[in-house]
């Protein structure tokens, strides 16, 4: 009875348990790539066996490929110029994993249990993330035992990488959901809003700043343009004052005042101050501009940049008088401008294109489904955007990451076919 028991609870729980773990797996080195892995080969399966199910959500999994597409043509259409093409081809096949793994959780998510669990899920793994974090501040260590990166920045249960405030700012949609819904039954839940702004500041980089900036902007725009009325205007002023009080109280914790001082010359004219407060990403910049100028049409290759970046950079680059073996940097440190010279101007098309084709979709939910939609729409839309300083977009890692998000926000835009409290057989 007990060994029925176990397989009746993984046969019906097992799909959200399978998403919800990558948000945890993306804390190791590499093992996110577990997850993936399965979720494709279920997707592979799916598209098979159930193509008549399939059929009855269409729009869902059509968008998901044409979004895939649009990245993804041309970065195959840059392999016949890339500098390592066995390093390029390795990135255009992993990445059919993407959309294959999307329909596995667009076919999933049609069930109102597994949306649910998937929510509750996420919510609660932010949750330890964050009380990780305090741990390490107050601490000096987390958890797991380790101390902050620096002395300083926290980085929790993503040590020894520097991921923490990045996590928590592009996941921030969520929590204002989750405000925004049970700040009149329960309103010490606004004391959710200052902690993750301090979390954020403490263990992310400026990058970081910006995105949990971006993700309160759009939040409000949008809650204002689908859910106006005066409550929800004098919402969004209280969201913003509490705001505006946690970053100036925040902001006189050292480790905060030091990086705000040092982004004061991202003002200056000289190229030199420029380059130094952005920590010398201005002379990435210029590589990958003279990257795209010297192959325009198609680029350099998916992480072609590092093995082309001595034949652009000039002698006078800062990363190159580094001594680094002739890689300045593995990325750099833009998605436009790895977008650019890595895939080209084609790539530039699809990348504007994915985009439209985002946006449009979103808005052309009806507005039960937009609703439930608003927060992925707004980490989907950060999480791919051109002007992201932190990490690479054909990466590994921020990959995995952003696709998982966007299949995951595709998943909550459908209308549920099934309304039961437990997944299906």
């Amino acid at each position: 009875m007990h060994e029925q028991a176990v397989t009746k609870w993984i046969r019906i729980n097992y799909a959200w348990v399978l998403i919800s773990s990558c948000l945890i797996f993306f804390t190791t080195r590499t093992s996110f790539n577990l997850p993936l892995v399965i979720m494709a080969i279920i997707g592979l399966v799916i598209i098979i066996r159930k193509r008549e199910k399939i059929r009855q959500h269409s729009k869902a999994y059509r968008i998901i490929w044409l979004l895939f597409l649009c990245l993804w043509i041309p970065i195959l259409l840059s392999l016949p110029d890339a500098v390592n093409f066995a390093r390029s081809s390795g990135i255009t096949a992993r990445y059919l994993l993407f959309p294959l793994a999307g329909v596995f959780i667009l076919y999933v998510m049609q069930h109102e249990f597994v949306r649910l669990r998937i929510t509750q899920a996420i919510l609660l793994i932010l949750a330890l993330f964050s009380f990780d974090g305090l741990v390490q501040y107050f601490w000096g260590y987390n958890l797991l035992g380790y101390p902050p990166m620096g002395g300083s920045r926290l980085t929790g249960f993503f040590s020894p990488k520097p991921l923490l405030g990045t996590i928590l700012a592009i996941f921030s949609p969520l929590v204002f959901e989750l405000i925004r819904k049970t700040r009149l039954r329960y309103p010490i839940v606004w004391l959710l809003l200052p902690l993750f702004i301090v979390l954020i500041l403490l263990g992310g980089g400026r990058h970081a700043w910006i995105m949990f900036i971006m993700a309160g902007a759009i939040y409000g725009l949008l809650m204002l343009l689908l859910h106006y009325s005066k409550i929800q205007f004098r919402t969004s002023l209280l969201a913003g004052a509490i705001v505006i009080i946690s970053i100036a109280t925040a902001s006189q914790i050292p480790y905060v005042k030091s990086r705000i001082g040092k982004t004061t010359g991202v003002f200056s004219t000289d190229f030199d101050k420029f380059d130094k407060s952005t920590s010398y990403r201005l002379s990435l910049w210029v590589v990958a501009r003279n990257m795209y100028f010297n192959n325009p049409v198609n680029g350099v290759g998916p992480r072609g940049y590092r093995y082309a970046y001595a034949d652009n950079a000039l002698k006078s680059n800062f990363w190159m008088n580094r001594g680094k073996n002739e890689i300045g940097s593995t990325h750099p440190h833009l998605f436009i401008l790895e977008v650019s010279s890595e895939t080209g101007i084609i790539g530039l098309l699809g990348y504007l294109l994915f985009y439209i084709i985002l946006i449009r979709y979103y808005w052309q939910c009806d507005k039960k489904n937009k609703q439930q939609m608003t927060p992925w729409f707004i980490i989907i839309f950060i999480a791919f955007f051109p002007l992201n300083s932190f990490m690479a977009l054909y990466g590994s890692f921020w990959g995995m990451v952003s696709w998982w998000m966007l299949a995951v926000g595709i998943g909550f835009s459908q209308s549920p076919n099934v309304k039961i409290k437990k997944q299906p057989q």
